[in-house]
C-alpha cells in the first residue's frame, strides 16, 4: 500500500457481551498509482476483523465493500479525502452494525436458553414419570 492516515485513538473501546470492542477504524490507505483517477479504492484498516454477523450486517447496507480477513474494509470507488472527512460516518456506521451483530447474538443466546430450560424440563419430567411407574 502506498499512502496512509492513522488514527491513534481508542477512546471508544466499548466492551459488548461477547468482549469484542466496536471496531474502529485505524488507518486508510490508498495506493499511490490510483490517486489520479477520479475515484479509486480506499482501504479502511479496522482495528481487528469483523465477525460474520458484522460482515453480514454490512453487506446489507454497503454491498459495494469488499471485505479481508484481516480487519481490511475496501471501498472500491472513492476519494481518500471524501473517506477521511467522513471518518466519524463510517466509525458510526461501524458501531451500528456491530451493535446489530450484538443484538441477533443476544437474541440467539436468548433462544438457546429457551431451548435449553425445555429440554431440562422434558428430561426431569421423564425421569419423574419413570419413577412414578
Amino acid at each position: 500500500m502506498g499512502w496512509v492516515l492513522r488514527w491513534a485513538s481508542k477512546e471508544d473501546d466499548v466492551r459488548k457481551p461477547t468482549g469484542l470492542p466496536t471496531p474502529t477504524i485505524i488507518e486508510l490507505a490508498v495506493d499511490p498509482a490510483d490517486v489520479d483517477r477520479a475515484t479509486y479504492p480506499v482501504t479502511l484498516q479496522l482495528d481487528r476483523a469483523l465477525t460474520e454477523p458484522e460482515i453480514e450486517s454490512l453487506n446489507l447496507s454497503h454491498p459495494e465493500l469488499r471485505m479481508e480477513d484481516d480487519g481490511r474494509v475496501v471501498v472500491p470507488e472513492a476519494k481518500l479525502d471524501d473517506v477521511a472527512h467522513g471518518i466519524h460516518d463510517w466509525n458510526s456506521e461501524f458501531e451500528r452494525i456491530h451493535a446489530a451483530a450484538e443484538q441477533l447474538e443476544g437474541e440467539l443466546d436468548l433462544r438457546r436458553l429457551a431451548l435449553a430450560r425445555r429440554q431440562a424440563r422434558h428430561t426431569s419430567g421423564g425421569d419423574l414419570n419413570q419413577h412414578m411407574h
